[in-house]
């Protein structure tokens, strides 16, 4: 992925700074969402065709929209996913239920949450600094299907989240803002997996062109939740994003052993039309 993006983490006393700088520019008038990631899936699917390709299937939107679209380019993958105990069993029977509907057969991994948390805190967090589970999560997915089947793993990461409510948010230098307007955070988790095993998989999807991120940004209709809004774009049902194992007692032990480090590892790419001049112009 995103050669085109630079991205890194600076350790600032108790706060992580996470930056993003665009290398390569999206051309404007490419805002066809569904085009660009027909173009990305293909490109990857050429790139990546000495190694059989896996899909990190959460159960989630974004995820599930990247299958449809795998199937409609007709490129082969296995979908993997992971069961985290009992917290992320509604996730998982939506992520089940796709692959019955389509008829494809996928990989389940079955982790108990102590353990998994035990071992994002040996080993992965001594590289990359964030309490945001899932970019971590997919680079143990990702080490597991190369290793075995020398498998290259596909993420529907790589979109913004988008906090919709007027509130006050932390900008890129630390310091808290006021917003009225809609704004679109880069999180540290969808270029975790590049970071930590670069050229090894085509990681994020949605950022993997400047095209493909800007036309996300372009179409995100800002009158809706963030779930309604990628609900429409996608045309996959909507459904409540559900974060139990986030939650949970294990999670929450996990977060406070971490200490002061700022777990908040996001660049704030600002309002929609401050998103797109950011891809499309400069820098913001």
């Amino acid at each position: 992925m995103a050669s085109w993006l630079k991205s890194y983490q600076l350790l600032k006393g108790n706060h992580v700074d996470f930056q993003v700088e665009v290398l390569q520019y999206a051309d404007p008038t490419r805002t066809d969402f569904h085009r660009e990631i027909d173009l990305g899936l293909r490109q990857m699917a050429d790139e990546f065709a000495h190694r059989p390709l896996y899909l990190a299937l959460s159960g989630g939107l974004d995820s599930e929209y990247v299958g449809n679209s795998l199937i409609r380019n007709k490129i082969p993958f296995t979908p993997v996913l992971m069961r985290i105990g009992t917290y992320n069993d509604l996730e998982v029977c939506h992520a089940e239920y796709w692959c019955k509907r389509n008829n494809i057969k996928p990989y389940l991994i079955t982790v108990d949450p102590v353990k998994l948390l035990n071992k994002l805190k040996a080993t992965l967090l001594k590289e990359w600094i964030t309490c945001n589970l899932g970019g971590l999560i997919n680079v143990m997915i990702a080490d597991y299907v190369e290793t075995k089947y020398n498998g290259a793993l596909v993420a529907g990461s790589g979109d913004c989240t988008v906090h919709t409510s007027e509130a006050a948010w932390l900008s890129n230098d630390g310091t808290v803002a006021s917003v009225k307007d809609p704004v679109f955070y880069y999180w540290d988790a969808d270029v975790v997996l590049e970071h930590l095993r670069p050229g090894r998989h085509p990681c994020s999807t949605i950022s993997y062109f400047p095209e493909t991120l800007y036309s996300w940004i372009y179409n995100y209709d800002t009158n809706l939740t963030e779930q309604e809004s990628k609900s429409q774009l996608y045309d996959i049902p909507v459904r409540p994003k559900a974060d139990m194992f986030e939650l949970s007692p294990e999670y929450r032990k996990f977060f406070l052993d971490l200490g002061n480090i700022a777990r908040f590892t996001n660049f704030r790419a600002g309002t929609q039309q401050k998103a797109i001049k950011w891809l499309t112009e400069s820098n913001i």
